[in-house]
């Protein structure tokens, strides 16, 4: 397992940690559904754990936890697939370190800034946007809105 370091307000997951120990209670079957009781940070984490595993676990974890909008952009899960092993995303999942700036929210709506060392060694950096849902099968959880290289 892995190890969280933190340095001045960034925190640090390396290796193939499942998720930080802030959240030893959570485990990875726990994290890849949403549920009310999840921040956002954690879904963040949950979906960098699967990026740790394989593009395909990491578009099926990104779809359980993706909103309607993500969802309807995407088209479907397979095509995620594709967009995680594409240049943009890749650094993805050839992360050698991941650090993730705190989560900014507001109301129900959150974003975080999560730079990864790619294979190479170059950072990249990503923005995740969550939003809380209203509506649908999964009221009250925290889901992925959108993700881009920032």
């Amino acid at each position: 397992m892995g190890h969280r370091r933190v340095s001045g307000d960034q925190v640090h997951l390396d290796g193939a940690a499942a998720l930080s120990d802030t959240h030893a209670g959570l485990n990875e079957s726990t994290a890849a559904e949403p549920s009310v009781e999840l921040t956002p940070e954690q879904v963040v984490e949950a979906v960098l754990a699967a990026c740790r595993v394989s593009a395909g676990e990491a578009a099926a974890v990104l779809w359980a936890f993706g909103s309607g909008r993500l969802r309807r952009s995407a088209g479907a899960p397979e095509h995620l697939i594709r967009h995680l092993g594409n240049e943009l995303f890749r650094p993805l999942l050839e992360a050698t370190e991941t650090s993730c700036a705190p989560m900014e929210r507001l109301d129900d709506a959150a974003r975080q800034i999560v730079t990864v060392r790619a294979a190479r060694g170059d950072r990249v950096p990503f923005l995740f946007a969550l939003a809380r849902s209203d509506a649908g099968d999964q009221p009250g959880c925290w889901l992925v809105s959108g993700l881009e290289r920032a």
